[in-house]
C-alpha cells in the first residue's frame, strides 16, 4: 500500500502543466529579469513537467533555440488577455514599434489574427511555426 501511494506521489510530481507566474516577483529563465509584463510574458513545460517562464516571448524563442528536445507546452500572455496564458498554436503574432516589448524585439501575441491587425495596422500577422521568419 505504501509502495502506491509513493508511485502516486511521483506521477503526480511530474504531471505536465503551467504554472502561474508570480509578476513582479518570478525571474526570466533567459535574461534573469524580474517578469512583470503580463501581456508579452510565456513559458514552456518540459515532457518531465518542468516550467520555465519568461519576462518576454522573444526570450522563450531564443531559449528555444538551444534546447535540444520540442517542450510539451509552449504558452504566451495575449495583450487582450493579459497574465493569461494561451497556447502559441492558438495564438498570432505582431512585430510592431506601437507595441513595445520587454526585450525591445515588439513581439507581441494576440488571440484574435483580425484584432492584431487592426490593433497595430501591422502586416504580416504570423503563426509561431513561422516566427524564426520574422525574429533574429
Amino acid at each position: 500500500m505504501k509502495n502506491w501511494l509513493l508511485i502516486l506521489i511521483v506521477l503526480a510530481a511530474c504531471e505536465v502543466k503551467p504554472v502561474e507566474i508570480n509578476y513582479g516577483m518570478d525571474q526570466c529563465h533567459y535574461c534573469s529579469m524580474t517578469i512583470v509584463d503580463q501581456s508579452h510574458s510565456a513559458q514552456y513545460v518540459t515532457d518531465k513537467g518542468k516550467p520555465f517562464k519568461f519576462d518576454a516571448i522573444e526570450c522563450m524563442f531564443r531559449d528555444l533555440r538551444n534546447l535540444e528536445i520540442e517542450p510539451v507546452m509552449m504558452l504566451v500572455s495575449t495583450v487582450d488577455e493579459p497574465g493569461k496564458l494561451t497556447e502559441v498554436s492558438d495564438a498570432y503574432f505582431v512585430i510592431s514599434e506601437k507595441i513595445p516589448s520587454p526585450m525591445g524585439a515588439n513581439l507581441t501575441a494576440f488571440t484574435d489574427s483580425t484584432e492584431a491587425a487592426v490593433y497595430t495596422g501591422q502586416i504580416p500577422v504570423f503563426k509561431w511555426q513561422t516566427m524564426s521568419n520574422y525574429l533574429k
